[in-house]
């Protein structure tokens, strides 16, 4: 038989211990995760700490994954993207949370996740427009936010959907609206003013200003400087090294390049990696003949700073008096861009 415990500081002690143990679970979050196809595969994940951003790498074994963290007070969004920073997924936790994700890579949009009412409600949503989704029209899928919005106005779900899906490259006015459409308590400081920041970049004089001259690295590391006036139209992408840059930017900059001629056209390929080593390695593996460049600092380098770029991968096209023609995440749409304007001046 089990004796009793006659010692009252004793007694005190595992009141104590249970008390903070139970309080500890509450602490931060949880995520229990899978990956479709049951991938062995890195995974990156992304969330706000108190006064830093957390990036974390893991990895995902035969499809299963943990994750832990702690979030600000208010909840967080934690994105996970593979290694080559492709976004798959995206759900919003609190402290105290228990979810539960499915990853697809295949696509963003057949992600599974639960676990909290946002995530509940998120779910839904993306259920509800998958097949819209999925088709990567940045015009239907702010259509797809704003009516959400609209009706939700109370929904913090209301904000992560801006945040998170909106594209305000096309439209920051549109963008700016349903901001000040959400109710103020729905769009928390948290949420909303990490977004105001990064878009800040892309305001209006980012947007409308010509891009002047660069100075950057050479892949012979020689420092040299792009002009727009040294060609009709240009092209410049801006990436970092991984399967994407390899796999789709390199062949599409080729195929442009092959079609128009340097004269007509020129390409300024801009690593924005962190090192000149993980660029190198890059440049030697994709054999570009094209001007591939580097420069320190990345998106606040001299001279890239005023372009106001968001996020990578990004293109802007512009004439030889440095216009920008068009300016997005859409490679497809640069080169549609860059075929339509030479062939009408042709």
């Amino acid at each position: 038989m089990r004796k009793p415990i006659k010692n009252p500081a004793l007694i005190l002690a595992v009141m104590l211990c249970s008390l903070l143990w139970a309080c500890g679970g509450n602490d931060g979050f949880s995520i229990d995760g899978s990956v479709a196809g049951k991938r062995t595969m890195n995974l990156r994940v992304a969330y706000p700490g108190s006064d830093n951003v957390n990036n974390v790498l893991t990895a995902a074994r035969d499809g299963v994954f943990t994750f832990e963290g702690t979030a600000p007070d208010d909840g967080a969004l934690v994105e996970f993207m593979d290694n080559d920073y492709k976004r798959l997924g995206c759900v919003y936790v609190r402290n105290g949370d228990k979810i539960k994700v499915t990853l697809d890579p295949g696509s963003p949009y057949s992600i599974h996740m639960e676990g909290n009412d946002v995530c509940e409600r998120w779910q839904k949503w993306i259920d509800t427009n998958r097949e819209s989704l999925k088709k990567g029209d940045p015009e239907k899928t702010n259509t797809l936010v704003s009516q959400y919005v609209r009706s939700h106005p109370d929904d913090v779900l209301s904000t992560i959907l801006l945040i998170s899906e909106y594209d305000a490259e096309t439209d920051p006015a549109g963008a700016e609206k349903l901001a000040d459409a959400i109710h103020k308590e729905a769009r928390p400081s948290y949420l909303i003013g990490t977004w105001i920041a990064s878009n800040s970049r892309a305001g209006n004089a980012a947007v409308t200003g010509r891009v002047l001259p660069i100075q950057y690295v050479s892949a012979k590391d020689t420092l040299e400087t792009f002009r727009p006036r040294d060609a009709r139209y240009s092209l410049l992408a801006f990436s970092v090294t991984g399967k994407m840059r390899s796999d789709s930017i390199v062949p599409a900059l080729r195929r442009l390049v092959g079609r128009h001629g340097k004269k007509n056209f020129a390409v300024f390929d801009l690593s924005l990696d962190e090192d000149t080593m993980t660029w190198h390695r890059g440049v030697r593996k994709d054999s570009v003949a094209w001007a591939t460049a580097w420069v320190a600092g990345s998106v606040a380098a001299p001279g890239v700073d005023r372009l106001g770029i968001p996020a990578v991968p990004y293109f802007i096209v512009t004439d030889s008096l440095g216009t920008q023609l068009y300016r997005g995440r859409s490679l497809k749409r640069a080169e549609a861009m860059a075929d339509s304007l030479l062939k009408i001046k042709k």
